[in-house]
């Protein structure tokens, strides 16, 4: 089952030790956005995990790749290697993750997060588009069995999301995240229990924090407008279709609720798509039954 996790992306400790609140009981686990707190806040991360109460992500993300960090790489390092130090021997008060980058190779770092057991997600991030080999951007990531790789990939198009979904059914079993962002690569947050990813990330919109990265939900329209928990290997998916507007549609809400009501295993997803074409792309990478139509 994917877990949902909350990504938090206030100013302060506090500010996102109170946002979890509002959310707890939703979410499976917690990214701190280190990267969006102020600099006196910095001191504050290692203590966390402890006061979160559940397992946490520690992830500093540069602006070359869709975060907020612009001091140097070795200012960076620092951050990171204090949220990791003085690990405890009851787990639950250490990161359980650390978010580090295909080009973030800290062999003490990584020494340290096998010997007090936070696991690795290591994460390529391309803001600019699909790569043209994917399967070269999947190496660059999951050389290494015991770290979880991470593929977030912005979607310039539905082609975009029928290309990358058709080449995930091609990857071996393992533990994995892989995300199209954007609003076309919005279906793949819906349904990632359907693509393998172990997490879909969530952000806390409707507590007035700013998106951790485009296309993010807010964990309560991805439970009750998508009953993202109901979806799985066997779930009939159906779609609507039109342009990029339709990921705000009220329908899905709609017709979601009466697949619960009738016990129906099926989950209704907005695809955005720029013609009718790439949205048959889509369709068919999904296995889609059925589709309706709106702002053609």
């Amino acid at each position: 089952m994917s877990l949902i996790c909350l990504s938090l992306t206030g100013r302060s400790i506090a500010e996102n030790l109170a946002v979890l609140d509002l959310y707890r009981g939703q979410v499976d686990i917690a990214e701190l956005r280190a990267d969006y707190l102020d600099p006196s806040e910095k001191f504050l991360i290692r203590s966390f995990p402890e006061r979160a109460g559940l397992p946490c992500i520690l992830t500093v993300r540069r602006r070359v790749d869709g975060g907020c960090y612009s001091e140097g790489e070795g200012v960076r390092l620092v951050e990171i290697a204090e949220g990791l130090a003085y690990a405890r021997a009851d787990r639950r008060a250490n990161f359980a993750y650390v978010d580090l980058e295909s080009d973030f190779h800290i062999p003490a770092v990584e020494e340290a997060c096998r010997i007090f057991g936070t696991r690795i997600i290591r994460s390529l991030h391309c803001t600019k588009g699909l790569p043209e080999d994917l399967d070269a951007a999947w190496e660059e990531v999951s050389s290494q069995p015991e770290e979880i790789p991470k593929l977030a990939l912005a979607c310039e198009g539905a082609a975009d999301l029928a290309r990358l979904v058709s080449w995930i059914s091609g990857l071996p079993e393992r533990e994995r995240i892989i995300v199209g962002m954007g609003e076309y690569g919005f279906p793949s947050r819906v349904l990632a229990e359907r693509l393998g990813s172990l997490v879909c990330y969530t952000s806390p919109l409707a507590a007035g924090l700013p998106g951790a990265a485009p296309g993010q939900l807010d964990p309560e329209a991805l439970a009750k407008s998508y009953r993202f928990r109901s979806i799985g290997p066997r779930t009939e998916i159906y779609a609507l279709a039109g342009g990029k507007s339709v990921i705000s549609s009220r329908s899905p809400a709609l017709h979601n609720a009466a697949f619960g009501e009738a016990l129906r295993d099926a989950a209704y997803v907005p695809i955005p798509a720029e013609s009718v074409e790439s949205f048959f792309a889509v369709a068919n990478a999904l296995c889609v039954r059925g589709a309706s139509v709106t702002v053609p």
